[in-house]
């Protein structure tokens, strides 16, 4: 069971790729568009988990936008070319609601600052390494302060991807959500397996349900990828969010479960 792991995400700000994914599912938006691109790899056994957990604290700039730190358990991630992390990118939204990605020097045990003003975080990740390692040597932490007073988000020692993901919208910004489940192994060839993605999406208005579920059932070994883009358009509140859950029942198996987030504010 995996419970509050790692996952990889991206902000996909690229026009050419973000126009095109509008383009393939017929979607007609004029205005800022983003997409976040959500990723993990799980080899579950029969039974319900969480795949996406909350932060270790909620960092609140809805008041007062502020700036973020990050620093190191070792002295050996930061920007020396022989040391293992010299760079993290910390993903969140800015005051407008406008996604954002910030990317910071590491400073081995000195908490280095941010540019970026902050309303909400998002997820952090490794993105820049020295000859040491294409890894963390520490722990990395994204904090309030040099002195780390309250962490957010964590990447664990060897690692590159903070543990726990919320994804934040700024008021009047809106979400469509498709998702994908690619099993790659099915360890009990004497049953198929039945796997659950489910999304939570709160302070948003949208449809009568407020939990979406997306279900890929009796998948045989190696069985093929199954995608759906939800046609429901969640627009936000002051502060709406959408946090991703799995459950997988009766067989132990793995998978790839994919989640691709489309943020837009029309402007017309």
């Amino acid at each position: 069971m995996a419970h509050g792991a790692a996952c990889r995400v991206r902000l996909i700000t690229d026009k050419e790729y973000v126009d095109k994914f509008v383009k393939e599912h017929n979607l007609d938006i004029v205005g800022k568009k983003f997409i976040y691109d959500i990723r993990m790899e799980l080899a579950l056994t029969a039974g319900l988990g969480t795949f996406m957990s909350i932060p270790n604290a909620v960092f609140d700039g809805t008041s007062v936008p502020a700036t973020v730190f990050v620093d190191s358990s070792s002295a050996d991630d930061d920007t020396d070319p022989t040391d293992h992390l010299q760079k993290a990118k910390v993903i969140g939204i800015v005051a407008d609601g406008t996604p954002t990605i910030d990317e910071i020097d590491m400073n081995g045990l000195t908490g280095n600052e941010g540019a970026e003003l902050f309303r909400r975080l998002i997820h952090l990740y490794g993105s820049s390494w020295g000859s040491g390692g294409d890894d963390a040597a520490g722990n990395i932490f994204v904090q309030n302060d040099a002195a780390g007073t309250t962490k957010y988000f964590s990447i664990v020692i060897g690692a590159n991807e903070s543990e726990g993901l919320k994804i934040w919208l700024g008021e009047g910004w809106c979400a469509m959500i498709e998702m994908e489940i690619q099993q790659t192994a099915n360890e009990d060839s004497t049953k198929n397996a039945r796997l659950l993605m489910k999304a939570v999406i709160s302070g948003c208005q949208g449809g009568d349900d407020p939990d979406y579920n997306y279900e890929v059932l009796s998948i045989s070994n190696k069985g093929p990828s199954r995608k759906r883009l939800f046609p429901t358009v969640w627009k936000s509140g002051a502060d709406g969010s959408i946090n991703f859950q799995n459950a997988y029942i009766s067989a132990t198996a793995s998978a790839l479960c994919i989640a691709r987030v489309l943020v837009f504010k029309r402007t017309i």
